[in-house]
């Protein structure tokens, strides 16, 4: 009988590890300091953000305006004034103008560490310390952001793109040059990717809404994870390792497909012509498999490879399909709890 590793505990493990960033402000934490940065730049169309912040939030809201608006709000939670302040005086905020680039980094200097890495909560009602990004921008404007502990939010966006979050939240509009989306522990809403390099790695649910153009998709230990192939998808292909999968595509989807499993599962419930690869060797059991088919013309080109994972293939319209993966996580939770929401 196989033995699959259940990637639920390895993500329960990896979120115990991470629990001491998740402290709560005690309720001796009285004393509220704030410090703001206010920031504007006029920019031409090829002038980049680059953002790297940690423990807090960095929000993208969009204009029409040719400059960008960056407000930064430090906060801190202490039991005194003296605490606060010192608390407020160790974080510091550097931004620089060079060339096409604004950028701005956070350095929290000892805040995460030691004693003081309990002081960071998702709650924000409760955050012992906090460093928030609200940014305002032309959509065109190539964009780069790493974020950890905290909330990445980008809307409708046509310049280049690239997104890191980890242990933290990302949700995405239409992104139509996404260079680079990476979410780790943590959890993911993307709108449509065109010409996209996705990671994820360690996450529960995430979602993207299309994939089209050339695109490539790296999953390793997630719990779940929906991908809705786009109409104008050019060539896609999807790595998976350790995780589940369920592909949603359009009935009239024009491709042809190549598939690979290891110790894994496939399953097709579309109309596509899509079979398995049988050789002459039955003998003895079979961990690798093969599948290839094509839907409609076969214009586009998807792989997949799966390794220790479940893939599954649907209509967008199956609603069957939805049901089952409900009744799967059910399954799940019933195994002794491994599943974990970060």
């Amino acid at each position: 009988m196989k033995k699959h590793i259940n990637p639920f505990k390895t993500l329960a493990l990896l979120a115990l590890m991470a629990a001491p960033f998740l402290g709560r402000a005690s309720d001796g934490d009285n004393i509220e300091k704030k410090k703001l940065i206010n920031k504007s730049y006029t920019v031409g169309p090829d002038d980049r953000l680059s953002i790297e912040n940690s423990f807090g939030n960095v929000i993208i809201t969009t204009w029409d305006k040719n400059e960008i608006q960056v407000s930064v709000e430090i906060g801190v939670r202490a039991p005194s004034d003296e605490k606060a302040q010192l608390m407020l005086d160790q974080i510091k905020v550097t931004d620089n103008q060079g060339g096409q680039e604004i950028s701005f980094k956070t350095d929290i200097g000892s805040m995460g560490k030691g004693k003081e890495k309990g002081n960071w909560s998702k709650n924000e009602d409760s955050r012992k310390f906090y460093v928030d990004y609200k940014i305002v921008m032309p959509a065109r404007n190539p964009l780069r952001v790493e974020n950890s502990f905290g909330k990445i939010s980008v809307p409708d966006f046509s310049g280049i793109v690239s997104l890191t979050s980890k242990f933290g939240e990302l949700s995405t509009g239409k992104l139509a040059n996404a260079k680079l989306v990476h979410v780790e522990f943590g959890k993911a809403e993307i709108g449509i990717l065109n010409n996209a390099d996705v990671i994820l790695k360690f996450n529960s649910k995430s979602n993207v809404a299309g994939l089209g153009g050339n695109s490539k998709v790296h999953i390793e230990f997630c719990s779940q994870v929906n991908l809705t192939i786009d109409n104008t998808v050019s060539d896609l292909a999807v790595f998976e390792s350790y995780s589940n999968i369920h592909l949603k595509a359009p009935d009239n989807l024009s491709a042809q497909f190549d598939i690979h499993t290891n110790f894994g599962n496939f399953k097709n419930t579309t109309e596509f012509n899509i079979a398995e690869d049988n050789d002459d060797d039955t003998s003895g059991p079979k961990f690798d498999k093969d599948y290839s088919g094509s839907a409609g013309s076969g214009a586009a080109k998807i792989k997949i490879k799966s390794s220790f994972g479940n893939v599954r293939l649907a209509s967008i319209h199956d609603k069957s399909a939805d049901n089952e993966d409900a009744h799967d996580e059910d399954q799940d939770d019933e195994k002794g709890g491994d599943k974990v929401n970060l």
